[in-house]
C-alpha cells in the first residue's frame, strides 16, 4: 500500500516569504494606483499595469497558499485540511446565493435575447435582470456573496484560518465538521434530479407556456408577468445543484478514519491548485489579453492577425469557462476521490 501518512508536496517554506513580499508590493502599489483610475483607465499603460498587478497578486497568494510551514508536520497537515474545507463550504455556498440572485448559467445573454424576442419585451428583460433594477436587499447579498466566492479573498481566508487554526491548536479533529455519511447519498439524488428538471422546468416556461397562451400574450402586462415568473423560477432553481455538490463533496464517507482523511486532503489540494491555475488562465485568455490586442493594434496594419489572435484567446477562454464550471469541478473530485479510495482500499486488503 502506498504511505498514504506522507506530507503533501508542497513548496519549500521560502517561496510563501517570497509571496509575502509580492504582496507587500501590490498592496503598497494599490492605493496611488486607484487613485489614477479615472484620469488613466482607457490608457494601454495602465491597463498593462492593472493586468500585471492582478497576475503578481494570483501569483503571491499561490506561493503563499501552497507552500510549507516552517515546521511542516502530520499537524499542520490536518490543519491545512480543515482550513481548506472550511474554504471549500464558504466558496460553495457563496456560488449558490450569487447564483440564485443572478439566476445562474439559466438567465445567460442568449436566453434573455430569445424569450424578451419571443413574447415582444426584450427591453424589459434585460432590465429586470441588470443589478441596478434589483431590490436593494438583493443586491447586498449578492455583493456579500460575490465577495466571499471571489478567489483572492478566499486564498487571504485561507491563510489567515491556517495561521489561526495552527496558533489555536484546533488542527485536530477536522473530520468532525464534514457532514454526516448520509447527506451524500441525497446529494447525488439532489444533483441528479436537478439535472433532468431543472432543463425540462425551463423548457416548459420558455417554449410550451408561450406557445399556448394565446390571446393573454398580446398584453404587455401579461407579458411582463410572464418574464417575471420565468426570472423568479430561474433564480429559485439555480442553486439547487449547488445544494446538490455541497452534499456530495463535504460529506463523511461510510467508515472515515485516518487513512480516509490523509487520502481526502491530498485530493482536496490537488483539485484546488487546478482550480486556481485553470481559472488564472481564464480570466487572462478570455479577457486580460484580448483586451490588450484589441487596443494596441486598433487602427494599425495588423488587424487581421490580431482579429485571429483575439478570437482563438476567447475561445479558450471559452473552454477554460466551462472546464471551471463549480458543479462539474466538483462531481469530478468526488469520483476521483471514490476511486482512489476505492484502490487504496483494494490495496490495503491484499497486503493484509
Amino acid at each position: 500500500m502506498r504511505d498514504y501518512k506522507k506530507h503533501l508536496t508542497l513548496l519549500p517554506h521560502k517561496w510563501q516569504n517570497v509571496g509575502f513580499v509580492m504582496l507587500a508590493i501590490v498592496a503598497v502599489c494599490f492605493v496611488p494606483f486607484i487613485c489614477l483610475r479615472d484620469q488613466y483607465e482607457s490608457q494601454f499603460w495602465y491597463l498593462c499595469l492593472y493586468f500585471a498587478g492582478d497576475i503578481t497578486l494570483s501569483i503571491s497568494l499561490f506561493l503563499v497558499c501552497f507552500s510549507q510551514e516552517k515546521y511542516e508536520d502530520e499537524y499542520i497537515t490536518s490543519a491545512r485540511y480543515r482550513a481548506l474545507t472550511i474554504v471549500a463550504y464558504t466558496f460553495i455556498v457563496g456560488w449558490a446565493i450569487a447564483s440564485m440572485i443572478k439566476g445562474g448559467p439559466t438567465l445567460g445573454r442568449g436566453v434573455i435575447s430569445s424569450i424578451g424576442q419571443m413574447v415582444g419585451e426584450e427591453d424589459y428583460y434585460r432590465d429586470l435582470m441588470t443589478m441596478a433594477n434589483t431590490p436593494a436587499v438583493l443586491r447586498g447579498i449578492f455583493l456579500i456573496a460575490a465577495y466571499i466566492s471571489n478567489l483572492a479573498i478566499l486564498q487571504l481566508f485561507y491563510i489567515l484560518l491556517l495561521k489561526i487554526i495552527v496558533r489555536t491548536g484546533k488542527g485536530i479533529g477536522f473530520e468532525s465538521i464534514l457532514l454526516p455519511y448520509s447527506y451524500k447519498k441525497t446529494g447525488w439524488w439532489i444533483l441528479i434530479i436537478s439535472a433532468i428538471l431543472i432543463p425540462a422546468v425551463l423548457y416548459f416556461i420558455g417554449h410550451v407556456l408561450p406557445d399556448n397562451m394565446g390571446n393573454v400574450m398580446e398584453r404587455s402586462a401579461d407579458r411582463q408577468a410572464f418574464i417575471r415568473l420565468y426570472v423568479t423560477v430561474c433564480r429559485i432553481m439555480a442553486p439547487i445543484p449547488y445544494v446538490g455538490i455541497l452534499f456530495i463533496c463535504l460529506s463523511k464517507e461510510k467508515q472515515e478514519d485516518e487513512f480516509i482523511q490523509h487520502i481526502r486532503v491530498r485530493i482536496l489540494a490537488f483539485f484546488v491548485i487546478y482550480y486556481l491555475v485553470a481559472m488564472f488562465l481564464r480570466k487572462h485568455t478570455d479577457f486580460s489579453i484580448p483586451t490588450l490586442i484589441a487596443m494596441k493594434t486598433q487602427g494599425t496594419g495588423l488587424r487581421g492577425i490580431a482579429f485571429t489572435t483575439y478570437s482563438v484567446m476567447l475561445r479558450i477562454g471559452g473552454l477554460l469557462g466551462r472546464l471551471t464550471w463549480v458543479p462539474l469541478v466538483s462531481v469530478v473530485y468526488a469520483l476521483v476521490l471514490k476511486k482512489v479510495l476505492s484502490k487504496n482500499l483494494t490495496e490495503s486488503s491484499n497486503e493484509e
